[in-house]
């Protein structure tokens, strides 16, 4: 891709479980751990001539998570600052993707050391309903507005703005897949039209 397209920029992503970001969790709660992952990142980042590090950490769970995740992208831009003095190549950039709204749960993101530390957060403006953890209505998986609720694309990225933190510096997630209902009755098919569950047999779909 980048022999096509030279300006091309690649991000090495490093993500948790999709269930337990436990291992994030763990990783980020010392100075030590915080300082193997970051040191370990650069280094393979760099060695395959990636651009950047992304972190895909998106539920911290607790105030304790939410406070080491802002000393983490602090002490990330520390070293590749100083990865990039010592070895005289462009610093490698730092993206983390990030749940929809500024708020998780009651818990605020650290906005500003985001701010401060990161190239761009991806805001993940998507599954906001799916036939396997809400089967009883169908929804609007990635509804830039909803009438129903203030889950949209829309509100969360206000939330972020509303927090400080520069419209420059969010990249709109979107999804390239769908989700189907088996619907109740096949007449009634509109956003809250009441299902089963999700229908296997729709193609492309996934539920």
């Amino acid at each position: 891709l980048q022999q096509k397209n030279p300006s091309l920029k690649t991000l090495l992503s490093i993500a948790g479980g999709i269930a337990d970001d436990s291992a994030l969790s763990s990783m980020a709660s010392n100075a030590g751990t915080r300082k193997t992952f970051i040191d370990s990142s650069i280094t393979i980042g760099s060695s395959y001539n990636f651009h950047g590090l992304d972190l895909h950490w998106e539920f911290p769970s607790t105030t304790t998570d939410m406070t080491n995740l802002g000393l983490l992208f602090k002490e990330w831009r520390e070293a590749v600052e100083k990865e990039s003095k010592n070895s005289n190549k462009p610093q490698l950039l730092l993206t983390v993707a990030v749940y929809f709204s500024s708020v998780f749960r009651s818990l605020s993101y650290p906005a500003e050391a985001m701010e401060n530390n990161l190239d761009w957060i991806k805001v993940m403006a998507f599954d906001f309903g799916a036939p396997t953890w809400k089967p009883n209505l169908t929804e609007a998986p990635a509804a830039l507005y909803n009438p129903f609720s203030e889950v949209s694309g829309d509100s969360g990225i206000s939330s972020w703005i509303q927090t400080g933190f520069p419209a420059r510096k969010i990249v709109f997630g979107l999804p390239y897949y769908g989700y189907a209902w088996k619907l109740k009755d096949a007449n009634n098919h509109g956003f809250l039209a009441p299902a089963n569950g999700p229908d296997i047999t729709a193609n492309g779909a996934l539920g």
